[in-house]
């Protein structure tokens, strides 16, 4: 450990808590740094190829990252095999090491390399670094530090490859519930808050295989595994069947994306019934498809109108807000909850209702569920609102 502590910087690497690639590579880099070798590497070694999956290296002859060679032609499977040491000053003087292939191909003339294990204990494939010059210092000191690197290696890998796991999990339930159309509606009622009138029905999607996954998170990565614009499509196909069905003389209000409507793909699928609606848009994702959106509104035949959605989050742009002239704002239920007790958020909802009118667009609150937040409302000039104290949301009928 002394060594460590005569190097902060590779000590704060290895403490590091970030299961990432780029983790690995720091841990990479500030070992090639602290070993003052040419070159460092991390292989996977399977029963036939050693494949390179990390590397770093200021050598005229690069290891590249993705390079496969037969495992045993390599310098790795000798470290796993236990028929050289882990670390060798000079090879010239071993004519065993100097025998394999790749280290006459690189001129390795030292190294030190370990063995990689994962949690679960199985081996990974090695940790090791090499120089084309020979090493009279390396020893099992050496060994000993990039052990401690292979052993963090191996935690991050074994939280990567679960990540991984999981995620393959996940495309599997996205992927059916894609191509089975494992999707329900609930519909929960905007209403007038004097009079509880029904001024409009959100539809809210449901998805049968991810129980206890809010929808936005079930976007969220269907979009990072390149799948949330097939999964939407599915979810607007089927919901155009639902809303069809449905009776209510009041404006359907529909969650898409604002690429969906600029597209026209809201178009596309909604067809006749798009005449009234409201889609909803979330404010932050405006950003950049502004002008799109303002030419798709023109363009359509059918009137239909713009909400912005989670109005109050974070950072909301009030000039991005009023480019897409949207006909409602949806505030946050986290400036509507307890309202009626706070009075920095009444005049905040106050200072809100003013930019409104001042813009002809209307404000519905949302996550309203007691009487005297509706009160304060009402008395703030909200005329809409939604949530539990109205009606929870309900399921369709199929």
């Amino acid at each position: 450990m002394s060594a460590l502590r005569e190097n902060p910087g590779l000590l704060s690497v290895l403490q590091a808590d970030l299961a990432s690639e780029e983790a690995l590579r720091e841990i990479i880099s500030a070992l090639r740094i602290h070993m003052r070798m040419e070159s460092v590497f991390l292989a996977e070694v399977g029963e036939v190829h050693r494949v390179v999956y990390l590397a770093e290296t200021s050598a005229a002859k690069s290891l590249a990252e993705g390079r496969a060679d037969p495992r045993e032609r390599t310098l790795s499977h000798a470290i796993l095999s236990g028929t050289v040491a882990e670390a060798v000053g000079d090879i010239d003087a071993n004519p065993q090491i100097r025998g394999i292939p790749l280290c006459r191909e690189f001129g390795v003339r030292s190294f030190v390399g370990v063995p990689v294990r994962l949690a679960s204990g199985e081996i990974f494939g090695v940790m090791g670094c090499f120089d084309s010059r020979p090493r009279s210092d390396l020893g099992q000191s050496s060994a000993d530090l990039i052990r401690l690197t292979a052993d963090l290696a191996g935690r991050h890998l074994t939280r990567l490859r679960q990540g991984n796991e999981a995620a393959s999990r996940f495309r599997q339930r996205l992927d059916q519930t894609i191509a089975t159309g494992a999707i329900r509606f609930a519909r929960q009622p905007v209403v007038e808050i004097a009079t509880g009138r029904v001024a409009g029905m959100e539809y809210l999607a449901r998805f049968s295989l991810f129980k206890g996954i809010p929808v936005n998170m079930v976007f969220e990565q269907a979009h990072l595994l390149a799948a949330d614009r097939d999964l939407e499509g599915e979810v607007l196909r089927r919901l155009s069947k639902t809303v069809a069905r449905q009776t209510e003389e009041c404006k359907a209000f529909v969650n898409v994306s604002p690429e969906a409507i600029a597209n026209g793909k809201c178009a596309e699928i909604f067809g006749a019934l798009l005449d009234g609606m409201v889609l909803e848009v979330l404010e932050e994702r405006l950003e950049g498809l502004e002008d799109d959106i303002r030419v798709a509104l023109a363009a359509s035949e059918l009137p239909f109108s713009l909400a912005v959605d989670d109005f109050g989050v974070g950072y909301s742009n009030l000039a991005r807000v009023v480019s897409v002239a949207p006909e409602f704002v949806k505030v946050d239920r986290s400036l509507v909850t307890s309202i009626d007790e706070d009075p920095a958020r009444r005049a905040l909802m106050s200072a809100v209702v003013r930019f409104a009118r001042e813009t002809g667009v209307q404000v519905i609150a949302e996550g309203v569920e007691r009487s005297g937040e509706a009160a304060a409302l009402s008395r703030a000039g909200v005329r809409l609102a939604q949530g539990y104290f109205f009606a929870r949301p309900t399921l369709c009928d199929d």
